[in-house]
């Protein structure tokens, strides 16, 4: 006789053991007050304000001292400062005072793009009075006083000296938001010490800047054929202007919409080159020069470039009083109150076949749009109208005004 099998013998369903059949209502009521508990938590998250981690603000400042035939450009990232050289032996006390007049005690980054006294001279005052905490120096020696006597004073400093190789990566601001890319130079061993220009491209946010010291064109194709990103908003132009720098091609892969130039008035070796001017303004970027804008200030706010110009190029640089000690009485064109302003991209695409007006300055040399500020300063006697054509007054040897990019 067949033994029937125990319940508790049954292979098991999955059910829980123990449980009383009789009673499923509990479990149910159980289940339901959870999902409803649930609910009302999802409920009062929905209800708080999402947070999102807030990105810094951006300020990015370019100010382009007038040491006359030398270079000195001073960068601010949100309140850390990059000085790129330094001018020469007399404005070195201009340089030093600008800084102490706004209070800037110190440095992150100190960099002589090359040894020539133009560019190093100034660096030894602000060596001797501010704090730095990186220098960033060419990777080679000069046999000059000048050089001697920066290297003394780089020891006394005490800041940290690096000779960074090309494709060497850098951050700058208080939350590292903006990037140093070295470009420059491949070696050091080309013949002409402008090439072994120590070239940055300084970038925060949509803005770049690009720094080139005296770098010539073998140099130039040297960084077009690196791989390396040039296209840059501002391009600090190589040599003062020299025929020997600013390549059209490496001027194409730049793409600058503001092309500055640092260059003494009426400067012994002819700065700016035309070949260069006619370069940069076959490209369509605007260009501001220290020999006829005086200082000048490029202000970014992580939308809108502006920049601005100590004195319009208008003005006759020999009327001009010549920089002493104290840059205070030179101040106020940075605050905004004399500032000859514009606000980039301003440059304006002309269809072929149409006639423009400029407006000439015959004794300077420039053409103006007819709404342009700086034609209306124009002595009548200089003035003349003309419906030439953009290309021909370049090549009669006139050059577009940096204000109003004509």
């Amino acid at each position: 006789m067949m033994q029937k099998k125990r319940r508790n013998d049954r292979p098991s369903s999955g059910r829980t053991q123990g449980r009383d059949p009789g009673r499923p209502g509990l479990w149910l009521g159980a289940v339901l007050l959870v999902c409803a508990a649930i609910g009302i938590l999802l409920f009062a998250a929905a209800g708080q304000p999402q947070t999102t981690p807030e990105e810094p603000e951006t300020e990015v400042t370019l100010r382009m001292l007038d040491v006359g035939q030398g270079l000195c450009v001073l960068i601010d990232i949100n309140g850390e400062y990059l000085l790129y050289d330094g001018g020469g032996g007399e404005t070195s006390s201009y340089v030093v005072s600008y800084l102490q007049s706004r209070g800037i005690t110190s440095l992150r980054y100190l960099v002589a793009s090359h040894y020539d006294s133009d560019h190093i001279s100034g660096l030894i005052g602000v060596l001797n009075t501010t704090t730095v905490q990186t220098i960033l120096t060419p990777d080679y020696e000069a046999d000059t006083h000048i050089y001697r006597s920066f290297c003394a004073m780089l020891q006394k400093n005490g800041a940290e000296e690096l000779h960074p190789s090309r494709g060497t990566e850098l951050s700058i601001g208080p939350e590292g938001e903006g990037t140093i890319l070295v470009l420059g130079p491949k070696d050091t061993e080309y013949e002409n010490e402008n090439s072994r220009s120590l070239v940055l491209r300084v970038s925060c946010g949509e803005l770049s800047i690009l720094l080139t010291g005296d770098a010539q064109t073998d140099a130039e194709n040297d960084m077009l054929s690196s791989g390396l990103p040039l296209s840059s908003e501002i391009l600090v132009a190589g040599h003062h202007g020299s025929a020997s720098s600013t390549s059209p091609e490496f001027l194409r892969a730049v793409d600058p919409s503001v092309v500055l130039i640092s260059v003494g008035t009426d400067n012994e070796y002819g700065h700016p080159a035309d070949s260069v001017l006619r370069t940069i303004a076959a490209q369509g970027a605007a260009v501001y020069r220290t020999d006829l804008s005086g200082g000048i200030l490029c202000r970014y706010d992580g939308t809108t470039l502006r920049i601005e110009s100590e004195r319009s190029d208008t003005d006759s640089p020999t009327e001009q009083s010549v920089r002493s000690n104290d840059p205070a009485g030179s101040s106020d064109w940075e605050t905004g109150e004399d500032a000859v302003s514009q606000e980039l991209p301003a440059a304006s695409v002309i269809e072929e076949g149409s006639e423009e007006t400029y407006i000439l300055n015959t004794s300077s040399h420039k053409f103006h749009r007819p709404d342009c500020a700086g034609a209306s300063e124009i002595a009548e006697s200089n003035k003349q109208t003309t419906t030439a054509s953009r290309e021909e007054l370049i090549a009669m040897g006139y050059s577009p005004c940096g204000l109003c990019d004509p």
